[in-house]
């Protein structure tokens, strides 16, 4: 009976959703292209299927995938889904795992690995970004930019990795740039040292009335008292 709770715990340690933040159950959601013209259904019980938007009882196709907390993306013609990797994945599954699947309306599908994009992505305990609890954690992006089929993915190492949804190919990977500083960032820069200089000239000021007022009144020590 021991072995038995000891390999219990084991695999719900190592399931891909075991964490100390809790997530909701995958709910059925609806994806729209960019354009507004199609839809897709994302069903996690069942097949993910593309309608078009102003029929959404007929179908136009459909493809298989497991539905957990990852983004789905529907190209303008329709024709195209682009599943995102979760924003987590453990450790080992970097090594044969696509960062982004491509489904399309003619049966086809695939992926980009994450050698490609983001081989080495930090812990998610260090990354900054709530997620899993766990040394095999990995978090490897921190943002999406979607503008009609261009999609760009701001990963946990610097990069932007952007992509063509209709198309299905990688554009481009680039360095994100150093964010500038904001005005109110400088204003309370200013501030900051503003107060550091008259704290300093106070200091000074402070220090050079005690010296003085030491030369004005020497010490009595040494001196005797007539009678």
């Amino acid at each position: 009976m021991g072995r038995i709770i000891v390999f219990l715990a084991l695999l719900l340690g190592t399931s891909p959703f075991a964490t100390a933040t809790s997530y909701s159950p995958p709910e059925r959601r609806e994806v729209r292209s960019s354009n507004r013209e199609y839809l897709l259904v994302v069903d996690p019980s069942g097949d993910q299927k593309v309608y078009w938007a102003s029929a959404p009882t007929k179908e136009l196709w459909s493809f298989k995938a497991r539905v957990w907390q990852q983004p789905f993306l529907l190209s303008n013609d329709g024709q195209t889904v682009a599943e995102l990797e979760w924003q987590h994945i453990q450790e080992p599954d970097l090594q044969t795992s696509n960062c982004i699947t491509f489904h399309g309306s003619d049966g086809s599908r695939s992926g980009i690995p994450f050698s490609k994009i983001c081989p080495d992505p930090p812990k998610t305990q260090d990354s900054g970004i709530i997620g899993p609890i766990g040394d095999f954690w990995r978090t490897w992006y921190d943002d999406l930019d979607i503008t009609e089929d261009q999609l760009f993915i701001h990963t946990t190492t610097g990069k932007i990795a952007g992509f063509d949804i209709g198309t299905r190919k990688l554009t481009g990977i680039s360095e994100q740039p150093e964010e500038a500083e904001t005005e109110d960032a400088v204003i309370s820069r200013g501030w900051i040292a503003a107060a550091a200089l008259v704290l300093v000239t106070c200091v000074g000021v402070f220090l050079a009335g005690r010296r003085r007022r030491s030369r004005h009144f020497p010490s009595s020590h040494g001196m005797g008292t007539r009678l």
